[in-house]
């Protein structure tokens, strides 16, 4: 949901209009990633902050907005950590299914692969074949079962929930570690806040499972970020070598489909051809105080702003009945689509003729304002 809502963002204009949208869109995003109410309403009002915010010299409104909403996207996610681990043990702790002990592979291939010598072992003498499948696992990376490695990591028992005797039991596990992971599943969404919380006075960070598949993924980084304990890395897949360090940027990039933010950026600046889109743009901003202004730039005499008022009202209803091929392409207006956006929008023929004419008007003085110079042109006219 959070791709399908970051597309449609970068097709709004992100004038004033368009806040409640993209409020109501991003909302039910963040709510189906199962992040938690209070960060979605704390998310939702510094939304509101950015469309009304004083923006930059030289960047437009929509990319000050896609900026922002990015940001506050990342921000929720938490922080990059590097992992610095040479000597000692490191302790995975987790539920049953949680996908410990392919972690663990996964994670000793990882600090193999920089140079360490590590060995892994497990503590679970409950679950059958504990420990022949970890050595089985191991030895397909070329890991030794076993301690005497500079490195051991130690895989454990789990359980079916956190009750008090799961929970101390992980708690006495965590006191042989010289640094303790919680292995959590991305499918319990915000549940792994919960977890991340009782016990986080013996973990020093998580690593977050399951992600390539799971929508939630989202939410259980963002419950472990408010739980204050740090995501350090997450699963990818069902190789070993799908592990990698948790990197909110590259981790937004690929659920929003973004390669880049630059690439968005381009997308976003006021394009080179005037289109109805942009006309209709700046009728919409001129709206209210500066309506003098917009009048004066179409060659409209004072004494008729009334008149200039219902000839615009009348314009909203004739942009909202074109189609979107009509919008970029104002060319293509021919009598048989004058005829039919007459109908649908309640005007005359005559209303939409006078739009397409002041439309190139207007197209016409932005052809002598061209880069930031067009940019300042629409700040001053200022939005409504």
């Amino acid at each position: 949901m959070l791709r399908e809502f970051f597309r449609k963002l970068r097709t709004l204009y992100l004038g004033k209009e368009d806040l409640e949208t993209v409020k109501r869109d991003l909302q039910r995003a963040l709510l189906l990633a199962d992040v938690d109410v209070a960060t979605v309403r704390e998310v939702s009002k510094k939304v509101e902050e950015l469309f009304v915010e004083k923006i930059s010299p030289g960047e437009s409104r929509k990319m000050h907005v896609i900026r922002g909403i990015y940001s506050l996207l990342r921000e929720i996610l938490g922080e990059k950590r590097s992992f610095e681990f040479s000597r000692g043990k490191i302790v995975l702790l987790g539920l049953f299914g949680s996908g410990k002990t392919t972690t663990a592979v996964k994670l000793a291939l990882w600090l193999k692969k920089r140079g360490k010598k590590v060995c892994v072992v497990t503590r679970d003498t409950e679950r059958p074949a504990a420990r022949e499948q970890l050595e089985d696992l191991a030895s397909r990376v070329g890991v030794t079962y076993g301690e005497g490695c500079p490195v051991t990591i130690v895989d454990t028992p789990g359980g079916d929930a956190l009750d008090e005797e799961t929970l101390e039991r992980m708690r006495g596990f965590a006191e042989e570690g010289d640094f303790v992971f919680l292995v959590i599943p991305a499918d319990v969404g915000q549940y792994a806040g919960k977890m991340a919380e009782k016990l986080r006075e013996v973990v020093d960070g998580i690593i977050i499972t399951k992600m390539d598949g799971s929508a939630k993924g989202g939410g259980a980084l963002a419950a472990c970020k408010n739980a204050g304990v740090p995501v350090y890395f997450i699963g990818t897949g069902e190789r070993p070598e799908d592990f990698q360090e948790f990197d909110p940027d590259s981790y937004l990039k690929r659920i929003l489909g973004v390669p880049d933010l630059k690439e968005v950026a381009k997308e976003v600046k006021i394009p080179q051809e005037f289109t109805f889109r942009e006309f209709y743009a700046q009728i919409r901003e001129a709206k209210g105080r500066n309506l003098r202004e917009m009048a004066s730039m179409l060659g409209i005499p004072p004494s008729q702003i009334e008149e200039a008022e219902e000839r615009f009202k009348k314009y909203d209803a004739i942009y909202k009945s074109m189609t979107e091929q009509e919008r970029d392409h104002p060319e293509i207006l021919n009598a048989s689509r004058i005829r039919r956006i007459a109908k649908g929008s309640g005007t005359r023929e005559e209303d939409v003729r006078a739009m397409i004419r002041d439309y190139k008007r207007a197209k016409k003085l932005m052809k002598m304002v061209k880069g930031r110079g067009l940019q300042r042109l629409l700040r001053r006219m200022g939005p409504w």
